[in-house]
């Protein structure tokens, strides 16, 4: 099948046996591998041809193959990835979830406690996994302050990793001084993403800054991780839902366009109105009403919210279900099902 990102060829396998596993790894760098530098490494990673990386990787194996509990320490010594700083730890994971570690926790299936895999190569480097007990893992959760940088070349209109720095420490001490100032200062600088994770699954630097704090305090000074500076201040956490797997794919009768609309897809919504209009028959101010009343890209772009667009979208529909009278409204959503669902597979989407 093609996507954008080129031909994919598919193979359905059954279902894991279900379990829970923990895990260990030491990755080492290469220069085919630049992920792990650009982003998640403890130190710049040394320029590096993947034979070296495989020979270092290899000695390294040979050494925790033959003394497993040196393992955390051979790790924290020699792991390029910046979970060294919590011994190679990369948490506890169900075996049918959705992880970004399949192919570890794959490996990790097949050993038993203590024991280590000869080197894998991956989007990081070489990785020497082994398996660990599973154990009770700290929950997490924060409330953040963050400063994102980045480097001109990259992109132009961010803040430059120094004056990060220089704004990070400056709020740093100005909710030091005043820690009522926090809440504020967060929907300023905002986060997006989780703000929540179990041990062992998060950022390791980030880890590292919030396990010594108590509930409700504030870190001292800020977190660099790979493209921000983070004040983070320790919350309790909410129990976690229970997940729930699902092993077939989804059948859905019709395209969910609410969803792809709401989630930025607004170029085929657009498109379906100027189809329905010609579709229908309508002409002069109909139709140009029509047309206009999909044309949200600029209010969805500006919402705040997920459910802000979600409004915005339901609010143009109603405005359609008035222009068009019940009986058109009716055959306008199938046309507009219509095209979406073509649109999806011409471009290969789900």
């Amino acid at each position: 099948m093609e996507t954008e990102f080129g031909f994919h060829i598919f193979r359905r396998r059954a279902p894991p046996p279900e379990g829970v596993v923990s895990g260990s790894r030491i990755i080492i760098g290469h220069d085919d591998a630049p992920w792990l530098n650009a982003f998640l490494s403890l130190h710049p990673v040394p320029a590096r041809s993947r034979v070296e990386a495989l020979t270092l990787a290899n000695n390294l194996y040979q050494r925790v193959r033959d003394n497993p509990e040196a393992f955390a320490k051979v790790a924290r010594e020699s792991s390029e990835h910046q979970d060294a700083l919590r011994d190679g730890d990369l948490g506890e994971w169900s075996t049918r979830e959705s992880t970004p570690y399949r192919q570890a926790i794959e490996i990790l299936q097949g050993l038993d406690v203590g024991g280590v895999a000869a080197p894998m190569d991956s989007l990081f480097g070489y990785q020497i996994i082994q398996r660990t007990s599973n154990r009770p893992r700290t929950r997490y959760a924060v409330s953040r302050i963050s400063i994102d940088f980045s480097s001109a070349a990259m992109n132009p209109t961010t803040r430059s990793h120094s004056d990060a720095h220089e704004l990070a420490v400056r709020l740093a001490h100005a909710v030091a001084a005043d820690p009522s100032q926090f809440p504020k200062l967060a929907e300023e600088y905002p986060f997006v993403g989780a703000d929540s994770w179990v041990e062992g699954r998060g950022d390791a630097r980030l880890e590292r800054a919030v396990a010594p704090l108590a509930i409700g305090n504030i870190a001292a000074e800020p977190v660099e991780l790979a493209t921000s500076y983070e004040i983070v201040k320790r919350l309790a956490p909410t129990p976690a839902e229970p997940s729930a797997w699902e092993f077939e794919l989804p059948m859905p009768e019709r395209p969910d366009v609410e969803g792809f609309v709401t989630a930025g897809m607004t170029a085929p919504y657009a498109s379906a109105g100027r189809e329905a209009a010609r579709a229908l028959v309508l002409s002069g101010d109909s139709a140009a009403q029509l047309v206009s009343l999909h044309q949200l890209d600029d209010q969805l772009q500006r919402a705040p919210s997920a459910d802000r667009r979600l409004s915005i979208y339901r609010e143009s529909q109603n405005s359609v279900a008035v222009l068009l009278g019940a009986t058109r409204y009716q055959r306008y959503r199938l046309l507009v099902d219509e095209y979406f669902e073509k649109v999806l597979l011409e471009n290969g989407q789900p």
